[in-house]
């Protein structure tokens, strides 16, 4: 968003002190949550409040009111890294920024020098995003994967000389089990809460609930932890936290719990987290420190490594030097499709097969971000308009003891339609087609069992009174039917 003023930093205890740092958690859900932010704060209308909320949202300052979701609830997510040469590094960025799976890209002062935050619906699409960028750069992306946190997303405080008092430490996890109903409103969670009296309404009405209904929702994905916390969601940097360096260390495995857990009584430090090294990145124990300069930041940390004693651990300091790219984790939402797009990508997709699982179309309800129900009254319509002839298995009949054979006659023109409508008669014949050759009609016959074939090869002969000939499959070198609609995703 551009920002269109700068921001004014409100005085401590100020009513717009206390709702930029109270409110970026324990938002109040109900159906008018505005009026009562202004009757918690008392002296204060809910039209101001929303005033207020629009004016930091032009700013830049106010991302969005709404949730933050737990690492990987949604979907696989990752901190990666890649080496471009500097040349190159518009170009590399622009490439990484376009798509919508990427939330965050920065330049920082590393030989890894462009980091980045890859959200998708699945492993699988991860990976894609994962190896396109590391193809487009020509080094190999380093995919640093949460293991442990000890503080993620629990908000920007503005209380700067005292420790932040909550804590989440745990181990990562991995995707939450959603019903569809549950992903539909993360969907429209990832968007933003509107700024409006009764912001809840219009969402309710798109699911078919009441606005009572889809708040307990919303509420039980809170007390479920899947939503981290609900709230105003800051930007730093139009705060005047113009400065911000992860600073990376690499700390034997019995010492992580320790120092993570120091780490965290710093109130400067925002993130702190455990990931896996590699041998092209041997560190192991991130922290995230924002400032208002360079040299306070550099001061925060040699405090932070001198009260800690860390002097012994390897480290480095990756200052950002430019962000390319900043906005909330698009796990379903991403970039709205056409319709055309989504019908070419569930054929394309269908035609590779389907997993034999209890939620065949689970996958691609994630990548889509359509229901599964959504999906099956699609497939529905495809078959209804002739697009699908069939939603279903193909069958190996050699395998069941049976035979496929491509056959051949010749077929007088002026019998062409009597003997089309003879053989086509033949329940045994899949596939028949007019060929320019003296055989013109060549058709497929299926014969279960294989001894049945030179029975039905007769009868078809007695039929039509033309000979018959019959080709069989001597070796197979290549069989496949994939027809791509549309353009690649």
């Amino acid at each position: 968003m551009e920002i269109q003023r700068e921001f004014t930093w409100p005085e401590r205890a100020s009513r717009q002190w206390q709702l930029l740092n109270d409110f970026q958690r324990d938002f109040p859900l109900c159906a008018e949550p505005y009026a009562e932010l202004a009757r918690q704060m008392g002296g204060i209308g809910e039209e101001e409040i929303l005033s207020q909320l629009k004016d930091w949202s032009q700013t830049g300052v106010l991302s969005r009111v709404g949730a933050v979701f737990r690492p990987q609830a949604l979907g696989p997510s990752t901190l990666a890294a890649v080496k471009v040469c500097p040349p190159r590094l518009d170009e590399v960025a622009q490439f990484i920024n376009s798509f919508s799976e990427v939330n965050h890209n920065y330049q920082r002062e590393a030989d890894l020098n462009l980091w980045f935050v890859v959200t998708a619906p699945t492993e699988e699409r991860l990976q894609e995003v994962l190896l396109s960028i590391g193809e487009k750069a020509g080094f190999p992306v380093q995919d640093c994967r949460l293991l442990y946190e000890f503080r993620i997303d629990l908000g920007f405080s503005l209380m700067e000389e005292e420790p932040q008092a909550d804590f989440n430490e745990q181990q990562a996890q991995g995707p939450a089990q959603l019903s569809d109903r549950q992903r539909q409103i993360c969907r429209l969670l990832e968007e933003g809460l509107p700024l409006v009296t009764r912001p809840f309404d219009p969402w309710a009405k798109s699911l078919d609930l009441t606005t009572e209904e889809l708040i307990q929702e919303i509420q039980t994905l809170v007390e479920q932890k899947i939503i981290r916390r609900f709230g105003l969601v800051l930007r730093h940097r139009p705060m005047g936290y113009q400065h911000n360096a992860m600073t990376v260390f690499r700390v034997p495995q019995e010492r992580v719990l320790e120092v993570g857990r120091g780490l965290t009584c710093y109130p400067f430090v925002t993130l702190c987290y455990e990931r896996n090294s590699s041998p092209v990145w041997p560190f192991n124990l991130y922290c995230m420190i924002h400032g208002k300069s360079r040299d306070e930041v550099e001061s925060q940390i040699a405090r932070v490594r001198e009260e800690l004693s860390l002097g012994e651990f390897p480290h480095e300091v990756l200052f950002s030097t430019k962000a390319f790219k900043q906005r909330g984790a698009r796990y379903l939402s991403g970039r709205r499709r056409s319709e055309d797009e989504v019908q070419a990508i569930l054929l394309n997709r269908l035609q590779q097969g389907i997993e034999v699982v209890n939620r065949p179309f689970q996958k691609l309800s994630l990548e889509l971000g359509l229901s599964e129900e959504e999906i099956c009254q699609r497939l529905q319509r495809m078959r209804e308009s002739g697009l699908l002839t069939r939603f279903g298995p193909m069958y190996n009949i050699e395998k069941m003891g049976g035979a496929f054979s491509l056959v051949a006659m010749e077929v007088p023109a002026e019998r062409w339609d009597e003997v089309l409508q003879k053989v086509n008669a033949f329940p045994e014949v899949a596939h028949n087609y007019e060929r320019e050759h003296r055989l013109n009609m060549w058709f497929v016959l299926a014969a279960l069992p294989a001894e049945e074939k030179e029975s039905l090869l007769r009868q078809i002969e007695t039929a039509t009174g033309l000979k018959t000939y019959d080709m069989p499959k001597l070796k197979e070198f290549y069989l496949n039917l994939q027809l791509e609609s549309g353009e690649r995703t």
